[in-house]
């Protein structure tokens, strides 16, 4: 399963209850943005593992990963992982990426689940893609979201954020309020099939934006998803 060793460089706190793991990048691992791994951490004289997907870009010298922190056994161990100690890796997999075919592209992330697009969008900025980009990023709370900032400023030509909190002090957020649903994407998109559609988060978030897409007859050939376990209980919005 695992076909790289990888060690740690930073572990740091990037939102409430979230964490960045920084590694060294093997000189032999590749990947596509918007793949996920299996990473492995030792715990005693057992390996745990995770599906994750990798936050950084193919052209970064460094694998990032960004997770919510639960009581699992697993992220109990990524918390206590230090700089220098080891961890393992696989080779990179998912379908996830960005095709050449679609000109302007849409991405609807819950919480977490905003990683892949985080790859995706800084790759597109390295290579000066020319593709429309609209990102729907929800969350709870302001705390919750990573690296809002990052996302204002990637340094792309047409690229633009819309942030929404479902649980929020309207006074002191300017952003949008509540779920993602129709009404929020035609304020943005006026023309819903015009677009290709990538959708990350938990199962019910997946599920409803899909609902959303297909009933606003956005052709299924244009919706693009994947999930795995390393979503589950991650908590998105």
């Amino acid at each position: 399963m695992f076909n790289n060793k990888i060690y740690l460089k930073s572990n740091e706190l990037v939102a409430e209850g979230t964490i960045k793991l920084v590694f060294e990048k093997p000189t032999n691992f590749n990947f596509i943005a918007g793949q996920f791994v299996t990473l492995g951490l030792k715990s005693g004289d057992k390996t745990l593992s995770q599906p994750l997907t990798i936050a950084s870009a193919p052209f970064e010298p460094v694998i990032e990963f960004i997770m919510r922190l639960t009581d699992s056994d697993f992220k109990q161990a990524a918390v206590k992982l230090k700089p220098g100690e080891e961890a393992y890796m696989s080779n990179a997999m998912g379908n996830l990426v960005l095709g050449d075919n679609a000109e302007s592209v849409v991405f609807l992330a819950g919480g977490i689940g905003v990683t892949p697009f985080r790859s995706i969008l800084k790759q597109a900025a390295k290579e000066k893609s020319r593709k429309f980009f609209t990102l729907f990023f929800s969350n709870h709370k302001e705390t919750d979201a990573i690296e809002l900032v990052d996302f204002k400023s990637m340094g792309l030509q047409n690229f633009r954020t819309v942030f929404t909190l479902t649980d929020v002090d309207k006074e002191v957020w300017l952003g949008e309020t509540g779920r993602i649903n129709k009404a929020m994407l035609l304020k943005y998109l006026p023309q819903l099939s015009a677009h290709t559609y990538y959708i990350v988060g938990t199962s019910s978030f997946v599920q409803d934006m899909t609902a959303i897409l297909e009933e606003s007859q956005v052709p299924r050939s244009q919706i693009r998803l994947e999930a795995f376990a390393g979503y589950k209980n991650a908590g998105t919005s």
